[in-house]
């Protein structure tokens, strides 16, 4: 599932994700949807914001696992 994929880049990656990644490696087109379902489950994520080219974005890191 989407939901599955982006847990497993999260617990891979040391830069985290962001929108645009997720579109161009796995077609994900409403990271932010997803990323409200794993909070939801329990996950502990955090959304830092960045700036890039004058536009705004979340780039989302796992921080804990739900038990």
């Amino acid at each position: 599932t989407q939901k599955l994929k982006v847990l497993n880049h999260l617990r891979t990656s040391k830069n985290g994700i962001t929108s645009w990644e997720a579109i161009t490696a796995y077609r994900i087109t409403r990271l932010a949807a997803r990323i409200a379902d794993l909070r939801e489950d329990g996950h502990t994520i955090n959304a830092e914001m960045e700036t890039f080219a004058n536009k705004r974005f979340a780039r989302y890191f796992l921080i804990s696992e739900a038990k």
